[in-house]
């Protein structure tokens, strides 16, 4: 886990190419999830295991946007006029 999160998307692009986009978004949202993935993943892992790896990823980026989007608008400031 000490390894940097750009690393761990690269390893996980090298499994399952053409999901670099899904892969920084992921990294951006839930880097400690990234990083773990990329470890527990073996590097012989077919591209059907990393893409259900991705897939997870992504499901756990859109919790993280939209619980972002929640607390955003749950303690915005209102508008004085």
């Amino acid at each position: 886990m000490k390894q940097p999160v750009g690393r761990s998307v690269l390893v996980l692009n090298d499994l399952a190419s053409g999901r670099l986009h899904d892969l920084n978004r992921a990294a951006r949202l839930v880097p400690y999830y990234v990083k773990a993935m990329a470890m527990s993943l073996r590097p012989d892992s077919n591209s059907e295991s990393a893409g259900y790896a991705i897939d997870y990823l992504m499901r756990l980026a859109d919790e993280a946007e939209r619980t972002e989007n929640i607390n955003l608008v749950k303690y915005k400031q209102p508008t004085v006029l």
